[in-house]
């Protein structure tokens, strides 16, 4: 479970300088947005839940998409000119309202996957269609790995595997049109580096039961020894491209 005031602190922290940090949510939007344009019309009517700082509207332009964005986090949407402050899981639009859904990696942060895809489904139009992605089991596998030379203690956040996410889209009410899961991996030089990357977009450990008190510099030491490295510190994250449509 997350610490749901967690995930709306850090990203409010890091709505100043996330465009500059976030390439590869930017990458990963690119890619949901070329998948988005052979199921959406000129002029549709598409909600981004999880919009963060507008990325997806200002790219939306080019396909002449009328986009209405919503976050949790209130300084995104401070950033954001079409953005209402509102849970995914509690989305405050009516039923069937819009012809598209586009959500790019926020779902994993969310304690109640299966009420967002609900909530996704009411607000779309019946044929509709949603673009999600999201992290998978497996993201930051070296990072995880590593902290278990310390202790057992949760160091790593937990995502959900692909068919469990399938299994939840199918029970709001969609149709698996297509997906795919992707690795990208991002290279660091070291492990402060690394943690720093996390941290500066908001992606930083967020469960309920992590552990409350500081490595010390010595098990900091003993982490960055046992990380799976070759030249670099790799940091692979595990993507999912998710398109549904309502029945």
């Amino acid at each position: 479970m997350f610490d749901i005031s967690a995930v709306k602190n850090d990203f409010s922290r890091a709505a100043q300088d996330y465009d500059a940090h976030a390439g590869l949510q930017a990458c990963v939007r690119n890619a949901a947005i070329a998948r988005a344009k052979t199921y959406w019309k000129t002029g549709a009517h598409i909600l981004d839940v999880g919009c963060g700082t507008g990325a997806f509207a200002i790219e939306s332009t080019r396909m002449n998409w009328r986009v209405t964005g919503v976050d949790a986090a209130l300084s995104m949407c401070a950033k954001n000119a079409v953005a209402v402050n509102a849970q995914a899981e509690h989305l405050p639009f009516a039923d069937e309202v819009f012809d598209g859904v586009f959500s790019s990696l926020m779902l994993q942060w969310s304690n109640t996957p299966g009420g967002v895809f609900h909530e996704m489904s009411r607000v779309l139009k019946k044929g509709g269609v949603a673009v999600i992605t999201t992290f998978i089991d497996g993201t930051l596998a070296e990072l995880k790995q590593a902290f278990s030379a310390v202790d057992n203690a949760s160091h790593v956040s937990d995502f959900l595997t692909q068919s469990s996410l399938e299994r939840y889209a199918g029970a709001s009410g969609f149709s698996l049109k297509a997906v795919e899961a992707e690795t990208i991996t991002e290279q660091h030089k070291n492990l402060r580096d690394l943690m720093r990357s996390l941290k500066v977009i908001g992606a930083r450990h967020k469960a309920a039961d992590k552990r409350r008190t500081l490595l010390t510099p010595r098990q900091l030491a003993k982490v960055e020894a046992a990380y799976p490295k070759t030249d670099a510190f790799p940091a692979s994250w595990q993507v999912l491209y998710m398109v549904l449509e309502k029945a």
